[in-house]
């Protein structure tokens, strides 16, 4: 038999306005701009709803008491669960002052001196890494990796040239490096280029004296 609306068993049933569920033993009520936490019936907190102070510890009594876990917390107040226990360590830490502290860095501040900022552009100029440039300033490695793009500061390329960019005037390209008498001592190259060109001589004094044994041996046989 169906029923009609008029003897519906289960209307919907809302809640009041004003009122918003934790879970099944606490809510918040709201008027106007005060706030009222209940547990149970009874009234465990009330503020404005502009003193974030007052409200951060309600949201930590409502957790550390057990009344309610961290995500039904987070959801009613609309915060994150990062949130409430960061507010959960901050009590831990300072008591309730702590919770009156600003979120964040304040707003407008420079996080370093601008003294601190042209002693960073020396150091990088002189080559310092960053983390030991932040272990010197009493901050993060990440910290100065932000700072020196705001600084403008450019990471230099380096460039390794193997062979030296002077030629000696009117060279023969074909012929090879140790003939000329401009060319200066192997001692003196970079140890790259050195090994590289000792490497060259081994290969060609090989080759120089396999022939000269070759035409030894044709010169002793008499076969061509």
């Amino acid at each position: 038999m169906a029923t009609t609306p008029a003897e519906d068993l289960f209307p919907n049933v809302r809640n009041p306005e004003g009122t918003l569920v934790i879970n099944h033993r606490c809510l918040i009520k709201s008027q106007h701009d005060q706030c009222v936490v209940i547990v149970g019936g009874v009234v465990i907190a009330q503020y404005q709803s502009e003193d974030r102070m007052a409200e951060a510890y309600a949201i930590v009594n409502l957790v550390e008491q057990g009344w309610a876990d961290q995500n039904d917390v987070a959801r009613a107040f609309l915060r994150s669960v990062r949130t409430v226990r960061r507010y959960q360590e901050r009590f831990a830490e300072g008591g309730l002052a702590a919770l009156g502290q600003c979120c964040g860095y304040p707003k407008g501040r420079r996080r370093l001196p601008r003294e601190r900022t042209a002693l960073i552009h020396r150091w990088k100029s002189e080559g310092i890494a960053n983390r030991e440039i932040g272990r010197r300033l009493g901050v993060s490695e990440m910290a100065i990796r932000k700072l020196l793009p705001r600084m403008g500061w450019i990471e230099p390329t380096a460039q390794t040239e193997l062979f030296s960019p002077t030629k000696a005037p009117g060279a023969n390209p074909k012929l090879s490096a140790f003939c000329g008498a401009e060319v200066s001592s192997p001692s003196a190259w970079p140890p790259l280029q050195q090994r590289i060109c000792f490497r060259t001589y081994a290969i060609r004094k090989a080759r120089l004296l396999s022939t000269t044994v070759a035409l030894s041996n044709r010169n002793t046989t008499g076969v061509w």
